[in-house]
């Protein structure tokens, strides 16, 4: 498997002699099989604003033009992506979701002394407005 380092410059095929530069890199299991997948950006605009990138995979991969920089950390960290890509789980989708249970509901009961009217709403309403903070000030002594 080829896992090209950060930094490479590639042509894409079907993309003519366009340049495409990689900025982020990742392994996908398919079939049993790590697969290499890249985020490019067009050589030589870059990352700029209103530029999308382009997401492949390796086989999209016509040349290397130039290939970027790589060490033991780079080496490191694709160990690192191969296992968590192996320890990737894959979700089933849920054949049946249930219906949910809305009888704990019904001892809550409010009576209808409780539930404001439309005039005693509107009236709250307008009170707001005049002074949003009624609520929290000291209620007058007579």
């Amino acid at each position: 498997m080829r896992f090209l380092p950060l930094g490479s410059a590639v042509t894409l095929k079907g993309e003519g002699e366009q340049i495409f530069i990689i900025t982020a890199r990742a392994i996908t299991l398919e079939g049993g099989e790590h697969k290499s997948n890249y985020k490019l950006v067009k050589y030589p605009e870059g990352d700029i604003k209103g530029a999308r990138p382009v997401m492949i995979k390796d086989d999209d991969v016509e040349s290397v033009v130039h290939e970027g920089y790589s060490d033991e950390i780079d080496e490191t960290f694709l160990q690192g992506k191969i296992i968590a890509a192996e320890k990737q789980t894959i979700r089933k989708p849920v054949e049946e979701i249930p219906e949910p249970d809305f009888t704990n509901l019904l001892d809550k009961y409010i009576p209808a002394s409780q539930i404001a009217s439309e005039q005693d709403s509107e009236a709250e309403l307008e009170r707001l407005r005049k002074d949003p903070f009624y609520k929290f000030k000291k209620k007058e002594v007579k």
